[in-house]
């Protein structure tokens, strides 16, 4: 299969979509797509007010309908909104009861130090030092869930990571090792090699080159590890269950920031190198 997406938001002159056609937002073309029956749909991303964060990326997978995911990790401005609206704790699943806050932690707990939130002077930054659970709250709160197995569900922890909606999107639906291609390229995407006045976290989009498995989408390789919704439960409370997040981060060397390269965390621990994206259904015309 030709795998084929696009940016959701954009605008463009459109031609007249053919019977089994869905309308590319961006391009302005028209691309085939297909609901759960085989039958032609239109399909799309949603924006403000339906959902909050970054812009979305539509990803289309040859094992049944679209999806969206965010086109950036979650950034220190949009995790501030977020903070700002008080959404309780008790709002949590049943695996975080043991949560009891959503703001990002000081003190790194499996990884490089916590930098400062600061969503003013680093708005732009990757919000890190969040835990699953954090993550998890936001991606609801937001409208979207942390990407999990296509059409819901958790992704069955390290049997099946190419059946997350995660991954699909970095690979391009299993096209290639990386977002950019299946050949690594050290420093293209912000990890140990990559050049910059200032090494370590650096803002979303800042290496442009990094863009992929579908356009529109950035940062999935290096920069900061990001959660997904793929726990392994295996404590009693949730708070030690294994949540690999995945991609890499600065601190990782090109072989560690592969679509697939995963690193050890529980659901409660934090890092200054780990943070989030959402995902969403696309919305049928």
């Amino acid at each position: 299969m030709t795998f084929m997406a696009a940016g959701c938001g954009g605008g463009g002159t459109a031609a007249t979509p053919d019977a089994d056609a869905v309308l590319d937002p961006d391009a302005g073309s028209p691309t085939p797509d297909a609901d759960q029956e085989g039958q032609a749909s239109l399909s799309h991303c949603p924006t403000e007010p339906d959902v909050h964060g970054p812009d979305m990326a539509r990803v289309r997978w040859q094992n049944g309908v679209a999806f969206c995911i965010d086109s950036t990790e979650v950034t220190n401005a949009a995790y501030a909104k977020f903070l700002a609206a008080n959404v309780s704790i008790t709002t949590q699943g049943a695996r975080c009861g043991w949560n009891q806050a959503f703001a990002p932690e000081a003190k790194s707990t499996n990884g490089p130090a916590c930098p400062t939130f600061d969503p003013t002077g680093r708005a732009d930054y990757p919000v890190v030092c969040v835990d699953w659970c954090d993550a998890d709250a936001y991606c609801r709160w937001a409208g979207k869930h942390l990407c999990q197995k296509p059409g819901g569900g958790s992704v069955a922890s390290n049997l099946a990571k190419d059946a997350s909606e995660w991954v699909i999107a970095c690979t391009g639906d299993g096209a290639r090792k990386y977002p950019y291609g299946d050949v690594g390229l050290a420093g293209q995407c912000v990890d140990q090699k990559y050049l910059a006045t200032t090494p370590g976290l650096r803002p979303v989009k800042d290496a442009p080159l990094c863009e992929g498995g579908v356009p529109g989408l950035f940062d999935m390789s290096g920069n900061a590890w990001e959660w997904q919704d793929d726990c392994h439960e295996q404590s009693t409370t949730g708070d030690e269950d294994a949540c690999d997040p995945l991609g890499g981060s600065f601190s990782a060397d090109v072989a560690g920031a592969t679509c697939t390269a995963g690193a050890p965390f529980f659901r409660k621990q934090v890092a200054g190198d780990t943070g989030f994206r959402c995902c969403v259904d696309a919305q049928f015309f």
